[in-house]
């Protein structure tokens, strides 16, 4: 019931957070090179920030501690988590051991 909304109000405060960032890039590329290779790249810079940040790390904390994950069902236990979908194929484990 509070999964969805709170995720948006999470995903809005990031991207306003990672918007700021990107400004700042973008303006200091601006001053290096043309408007749109500094569009080019600080759009191309917040995605690699937002991916990294939100599925990639997490998700190799996902394969080193659930031994029977590799990385691709890592990264899709992220997604599916992230987005509320929930399909319950993958379960993370409940023991706090394996850590």
């Amino acid at each position: 019931m509070f999964g969805i909304p709170l995720n948006l109000i999470l995903m809005r405060l990031m991207a306003s957070e990672f918007r700021s960032c990107m400004r700042l890039f973008g303006k200091k590329a601006e001053k290096m090179v043309n408007s749109r290779i500094s569009f080019v790249l600080s759009t191309l810079g917040f995605f690699i920030v937002f991916f990294t940040l939100i599925y990639f790390i997490p998700a190799a904390v996902f394969r080193e501690t659930e031994s029977s994950w590799d990385y691709e069902e890592s990264i899709y236990y992220c997604f599916v988590s992230l987005a509320t979908i929930g399909f319950g194929d993958y379960v993370s484990s409940k023991s706090f051991d394996v850590l």
